[in-house]
């Protein structure tokens, strides 16, 4: 029975916080005492009590200690929980997540046996699928006897797959295995991610000439986004640069809470490499010397691009361990030669590839030069020129699909962008105002997708 003074009070949905966690930790154990003993199929409450605690309680403080910790993060690792409160007191939560197929999912979501009835749960759903958008298609799992649970899922237009459900793995022998089923909400196909240009309509625009650099804009109040479209270099005396700088120093100057995204993996960049902006240019070009620019005002920095060795992993499923290896290795090949003056280029490519390796741990895959060189004239017909930038250009841009190099470059620009994508969309929602360095391309593609989604 709901209690009388809850009927009064209004529901207020917030970002979790580590003085959350026990309260957050309580209401999931009392859910699942309430939810999951099930006389037919033999699962009694000290079953369910020993899931959720242990067989001695012992989950109960391993728990909170480390919710604590997730919510306590301000670098934007933690894991995001939001709760609902009423009369300033906990009575609900949800947990948002990505899973390790960068699958969005619904982690968890329980209200309080006392305050359930009140839509709660209702505006617990809807402030996930908000953070989410509506872009990519939604997944949870839910206990198959759970009918309220299930009926309530599909309030919301979750339906059930046909994938099954398997326990993780490790489970102690002693925990009751609950049957599940996976539901899922479809995407919303006029929404976010799906408004990125396709490659094709890219390459329409390119025809007839692209403006450098291509800026980006959107937002309003003190909330901004400046995505630099950019020319890739690493000469100092290139007039982006004293152009990026002026925007930066506008953009700080205009903008509440600033963060810094930059392609590739400069974020990763040693202090002292960005110490001087002149080397930061001649080291990593445009996105260093904003690494550079952010950490001389103090400034969060990241890069918002997809995990390298998911990326590679995804790759290789279509075009084959060995072909994106070699994609690669061309690629690095492709940077180098955007030098003036160049380092050596062997040095630098044992060392990517020797870093490729131990990665990716493709132990069929031989990540030797020798071998990069033998698979360039396997699928070329002829031996590689290492300064030959127009040819190397050229097998290497994803437009258009001669190649095979062509089309993982193209594959692989698509997994970056909605990446890079998600990631603005993320930081955006916490009230952030993201600064983006990218190359042209990227700007172009991502600018319908970001004008529609940052309002």
């Amino acid at each position: 029975m709901i209690k009388p003074e809850l009927d009064r009070l209004a529901v207020e949905i917030g970002r979790a916080v580590p003085d959350d966690a026990e309260t957050i930790c309580d209401i999931r154990d009392r859910a699942w005492l309430e939810a999951y003993p099930n006389d037919q199929l033999g699962v009694t409450v000290d079953d369910v009590r020993i899931m959720a605690q242990g067989p001695n309680g012992e989950y109960v403080p391993r728990r909170i200690a480390y919710l604590k910790d997730q919510l306590g993060k301000e670098d934007g690792t933690g894991e995001t929980t939001f709760v609902a409160k009423l009369d300033d007191k906990v009575v609900g939560f949800i947990d948002p997540r990505i899973d390790k197929q960068n699958h969005r999912r619904v982690g968890a979501i329980y209200v309080a046996p006392e305050a359930q009835g009140k839509g709660i749960g209702s505006k617990l759903m809807n402030q996930a699928l908000d953070w989410y958008g509506r872009d990519r298609d939604i997944y949870l799992e839910v206990v198959s006897y759970n009918q309220n649970a299930i009926n309530f899922y599909e309030s919301f237009g979750f339906v059930q797959t046909n994938a099954v459900v398997v326990p993780e793995e490790g489970r102690p022998s002693y925990l009751k295995v609950l049957p599940q089923i996976e539901m899922v909400l479809k995407a919303d196909k006029e929404v976010g991610a799906h408004s990125i240009l396709t490659y094709d309509q890219y390459a329409e625009i390119e025809k007839h000439g692209l403006d450098m650099p291509y800026i980006v804009e959107a937002g309003h109040g003190s909330q901004r986004l400046l995505f630099y479209g950019s020319e890739h270099t690493n000469n100092p005396e290139h007039p982006q640069f004293r152009d990026i700088e002026e925007r930066w120093d506008r953009f700080i100057a205009e903008a509440g809470k600033p963060i810094a995204l930059v392609e590739g993996r400069f974020d990763e960049v040693a202090e002292d490499e960005t110490r001087d902006g002149t080397k930061a240019i001649v080291d990593g070009g445009e996105a260093q010397f904003v690494v550079y620019l952010a950490r001389k005002y103090g400034i969060e920095v990241i890069s918002p691009e997809p995990d390298r060795v998911w990326e590679a992993s995804e790759l290789a499923k279509e075009f084959g361990r060995e072909n994106v290896a070699f994609y690669y290795f061309i690629r690095q090949v492709s940077w180098w030669n955007r030098f003036t003056e160049k380092p050596d280029i062997t040095v630098e490519v044992d060392k990517m590839l020797e870093l490729m390796k131990n990665a990716y741990r493709w132990d069929n895959v031989d990540f030797s030069v020798g071998r990069m060189e033998a698979i360039h004239k396997e699928l070329f017909k002829k031996p590689l020129e290492w300064s030959d930038t127009q040819w190397i250009y050229d097998i290497t841009t994803p437009t258009p699909q001669e190649h095979i190099t062509n089309q993982i470059a193209r594959k692989s620009g698509e997994l970056r962008d909605e990446c890079v994508f998600r990631q603005i969309e993320r930081y955006w929602k916490d009230g952030r105002s993201p600064f983006a360095i990218f190359g042209s391309a990227h700007a172009i593609r991502l600018e319908p997708a970001l004008q529609k989604t940052l309002k």
